[in-house]
């Protein structure tokens, strides 16, 4: 995910406002940054739904998202890894914590405790007949024009009903 992605999706204007994104905010450099992907992937297939999705983006690579997210990036930060759960492009909850005055909370990066932390298994099963806005089309057609990219849905099932009556 880059910025532009990350405000199209998560927190810019228009987005699905009923989607729930849990945004992972990493540095290759950072020893708990690298030790977490293997869970942040197996948790991402395990409970991905339309309505809850899955990203990351490489805060040493866009640090304005960063500083705009307070997160810090310096060598001994405690927010590096920082997790975050955001619907209608607000932050929900964030792991670690950051207290008022900028303490940050010990933050546990095991399977366990981030199910818990952001209950994903209720998001999972809350959101899981989310229907999105727009949908992911492959080298398709979209009514009478090739298409390939993401299209707002009544698009796409109006190309298919278009597509079955032409048939």
């Amino acid at each position: 995910m880059n910025p532009l992605d990350f405000k199209s999706h998560v927190t810019g204007p228009g987005i699905d406002k009923e989607v729930h994104w849990l945004v992972e905010f990493y540095t290759l450099w950072h020893p708990s940054c690298v030790a977490i992907e293997p869970v942040m992937a197996e948790l991402s297939l395990k409970y991905a739904t339309p309505g809850l999705r899955f990203g990351k983006l490489d805060v040493s690579r866009y640090p304005q998202i960063a500083e705009d997210l307070g997160i810090s990036l310096t060598g001994t930060s405690r927010q590096l890894p920082t997790l975050v759960m955001f619907k209608g492009g607000k932050e929900l909850a964030r792991i670690p914590h950051v207290y008022e005055g900028g303490k940050v909370a010990k933050g546990v990066f095991r399977r366990k405790a981030i199910e818990d932390g952001f209950d994903l298994k209720a998001f999972s099963e809350l959101t899981k007949d989310h229907v999105p806005r727009e949908v992911r089309v492959e080298k398709s057609r979209v009514g009478s024009t090739k298409f390939e990219g993401t299209a707002p849905r009544e698009m796409v099932d109006r190309g298919k009903a278009e597509s079955k009556k032409d048939q």
